[in-house]
């Protein structure tokens, strides 16, 4: 424990080992104030200076923990502080009056996750979105006074999140079409503790920054806030093209953009690897304006998606939400657009286990260990590749 630093609530290992030096440090700071939470030790792990070392473990102890079993008895109070033992750190924290440091609505069966850091003139949280579907979440934080950003590790922009003046203790009105993973927030303070809206998609992370006005600001890529609309839908033919020698057709026309597994061709429903999505898109000139983006929405896409526009690349996707910024690369007239879609190793194995060795695409030496074994886990294969529908969406700054 480094000397100078202030602990108001400690939590203890779930041992009953514990040196002399470390349970004289605990005694010391619970006699002038501290909290600890957690069991009885009841010897010393080392041998130095055994059996005096379990004597003074166990005086220092009884100090305390006093008669506390941790079930029917769990505080004792020592000093100016206490112990307690059976009790959750939220149940201690709750006897002791102290807020948690994050809360948040959202979705019950799947709660957002964070985790909270401090630096010199900084607090930073980064909050997930678990559930399968976008969020809107009010977010309280144990911060105040500072300026609060958002930012989104997925494209690197950051949104200056403003106060709502008309706001005091009330959740701003989150009315209004707000489209996950685009709307700024806004955040409303409270004694010791900020409430911050955000619009979340589909299992996306934020990193929420509480910083002192008066410090650096980190540098960042401000995000107005935009209003979208969709410019069209590329509907099919596509043309899906398959690598040689993996089993799959060189290329199958798709009408609509389904999963490959549902495909009575074994060579495409079992497929995994790599294949492009190619198609020709017209780009009238109205709809390149100043001021404007054009975001390429691809739906849903399992798993792991490339994009070239005319044989540029602007990106990867692999999270929810699935979009990419084709401003620079689309032009108007005919564009070339490749979406190349990477899916799960594991559909080939499944395939393989449906034919004689001497047709398996790969050999049982290999293939990449399973869950026990070659002949072993999924039966079916997972979903892949674009599903859904694909669009191109103009987003203008407000």
């Amino acid at each position: 424990m480094p000397e100078g630093m202030n602990y108001r609530v400690l939590v203890l290992p779930p041992t009953t080992k514990m040196t002399p030096v470390v349970l004289r440090k605990l005694h010391e700071m619970v006699e002038g104030g501290a909290t600890i939470v957690g069991p009885r030790p009841q010897s010393s792990p080392s041998l130095a200076d055994y059996p005096e070392a379990d004597g003074e473990i166990r005086a220092l102890a009884t100090d305390l923990w006093g008669d506390m079993d941790g079930v029917t008895d769990i505080q004792h109070a020592f000093g100016k502080g206490m112990t307690y033992w059976g009790l959750s750190l939220d149940e201690v924290l709750s006897r002791l009056h102290v807020r948690p440091d994050f809360t948040s609505s959202g979705s019950l069966e799947a709660p957002p996750a964070w985790i909270h850091r401090r630096t010199a003139d900084a607090d930073i949280y980064f909050v997930v979105n678990q559930a399968d579907a976008p969020e809107h979440i009010d977010a309280r934080f144990r911060a105040s006074g500072k300026d609060v950003e958002v930012w989104r590790p997925m494209t690197g922009q950051m949104n200056e999140v403003k106060t709502n003046a008309a706001a005091t203790t009330a959740v701003p009105d989150r009315s209004g079409n707000r489209q996950p993973g685009i709307e700024p927030a806004a955040y409303v303070e409270e004694a010791g503790f900020t409430t911050v809206s955000l619009d979340l998609a589909e299992r996306e992370s934020v990193f929420v920054v509480f910083y002192n006005a008066n410090a650096a600001a980190p540098a960042a890529h401000p995000a107005a806030h935009e209003v979208e609309s969709t410019l069209t839908t590329l509907s099919g033919p596509w043309t899906l093209t398959f690598p040689p020698n993996w089993g799959a057709p060189p290329s199958v026309k798709m009408p609509n953009l389904v999963s490959w597994t549902t495909f009575a061709d074994p060579g495409v429903k079992y497929f995994s690897g790599t294949a492009a999505y190619t198609k020709d898109v017209q780009a009238p000139k109205a709809w390149f304006r100043p001021g404007e983006r054009i975001l390429l929405d691809l739906g849903e896409v399992r798993d792991i998606a490339e994009v070239k526009v005319n044989g540029k690349s602007v990106g990867m996707v692999w999270a929810p939400p699935y979009r990419l910024d084709v401003t620079g690369a689309l032009k108007p007239g005919v564009n070339r657009l490749a979406i190349e879609v990477t899916n799960e190793w594991t559909n080939r194995i499944v395939g393989d286990r449906l034919l004689p060795p001497d047709q398996r695409v790969l050999s049982q030496s290999g293939a990449p260990p399973s869950r026990g074994g070659f002949f072993f886990g999924p039966r079916e294969p997972a979903e892949s590749g674009l599903l859904g529908s694909v669009s191109l969406i103009a987003a203008r700054g407000q």
